[in-house]
């Protein structure tokens, strides 16, 4: 939670032109995971362990808590908690804000599904045996979706209503985890959606920072 406050703080003092950039370095460090993630023979095999790994835990408590969970990044569920959020801001006087995060939320997701088109491609991996992670799983779109709905979050929400967005960054771990555990990604994949939406949400902050002036 302190963690996230600080983060708010430091966002509040970030200009324009910086935020401009940490958008452009997270989107470059989005393409870096990219080329890991389809290049990197070792990277894949990492994956495939975790994987294996996180996979094991699906009969345990924690199975059934990822299989509840994980609905939490569903197209729908999204669009009741981002409809609630900007339906806050509006009543907090925050417009602005409740325009950025409804532009920060669908850009993020609208981006994950072009990309999951476009770089569609099968990652086999022998220790997976027939349990092979789909070929569009990258990037992560439940990841992408709560991670930038923690964004939205930040963006518009009052510093007294900060631990909201901590309890959101609780739940973005916990569906990206969930989503590994029920064999549905890769923990890069997870990796690649936060970074997305993070990109998105720098970028829509030096929009914002921008018309401040």
């Amino acid at each position: 939670m302190r963690l996230l406050n600080n983060g708010r703080q430091a966002a509040r003092l970030v200009s324009a032109k910086q935020a401009a950039f940490l958008s452009l370095a997270s989107a470059l460090a989005f393409c870096v995971v990219a080329a890991l993630v389809y290049g990197s023979d070792r990277v894949q095999r990492h994956d495939a362990r975790l994987l294996v790994r996180l996979y094991a835990r699906r009969e345990t408590a924690f199975g059934d808590i990822a299989a509840a969970v994980v609905h939490l990044g569903d197209p729908a569920a999204q669009a009741v908690l981002v409809g609630g959020l900007i339906a806050v801001a509006i009543g907090l006087g925050r417009r602005r804000e409740a325009i950025g995060a409804a532009v920060l939320v669908l850009g993020a997701n609208l981006t994950t599904q072009v990309l999951k088109g476009v770089l569609s491609q099968p990652r086999y991996q022998p220790l997976l045996g027939y349990e092979q992670v789909s070929a569009d799983a990258f990037p992560s779109g439940h990841a992408t979706a709560m991670a930038a709905m923690t964004y939205a979050c930040l963006l518009v929400l009052p510093r007294r209503w900060w631990p909201v967005a901590a309890i959101s960054a609780s739940l973005a771990v916990l569906v990206g985890a969930s989503s590994v555990v029920l064999h549905k990604h890769y923990s890069s994949d997870v990796v690649g959606g936060v970074l997305l939406a993070t990109a998105w949400f720098w970028g829509v902050l030096a929009v914002l920072r921008y018309r401040q002036k």
